[in-house]
């Protein structure tokens, strides 16, 4: 996105851009992957705890 606005400013609207550059924020972006992560481990919770 950054080298789009560096390209060509006025490609995108800024309403689109802010929307973006909210969704596209780091601290989003990680807890997204880490919900993720939380989502596929979880099924396997019960077989770490039954293993120890």
């Amino acid at each position: 996105m950054t080298e789009l606005e560096m390209i060509n400013p006025l490609y995108l609207p800024d309403t689109l851009v802010e929307e973006l550059a909210n969704k596209l924020d780091e601290r989003d972006i990680s807890m997204r992957l880490s919900g993720l992560a939380d989502a596929l481990l979880y099924p396997y919770g019960q077989e770490l705890q039954n293993s120890v």
